[in-house]
């Protein structure tokens, strides 16, 4: 089972690095944003609860990305592929939850 725990881990890093190039455009909205509150755009208390607010938004955003991104990738695998890394299609919703 350990085997197939480390197997799991490094699909789902080769799944999330292949989503990197769909998220650059996220990646560039963050970084954007990140502008705004380096620049003094957003400041005081009202900005400080925003840039919360934001970041806030912004991980969720990521968590949704990459549960959708490792759901699709595990979907087009076929019933052996899976088998092969000790997975059934049953296990494909416990595994993108646990993604954080």
């Amino acid at each position: 089972m350990q085997a197939a725990s480390l197997l799991v881990a490094g699909l789902l890093r080769y799944i999330k690095s292949r989503a990197a190039e769909s998220a650059k455009s996220f990646i560039e909205t963050e970084i954007s944003m990140v502008h705004l509150t380096h620049t003094g755009v957003v400041t005081g208390a009202f900005g400080q609860r925003f840039g919360r607010l934001l970041a806030g938004l912004w991980a969720r955003l990521r968590v949704w990305h990459d549960r959708r991104v490792t759901r699709r990738e595990l979907m087009r695998l076929s019933e052996r592929e899976l088998a092969d890394i000790g997975l059934t299609r049953a296990d494909i919703e416990r595994i993108v939850q646990q993604i954080r």
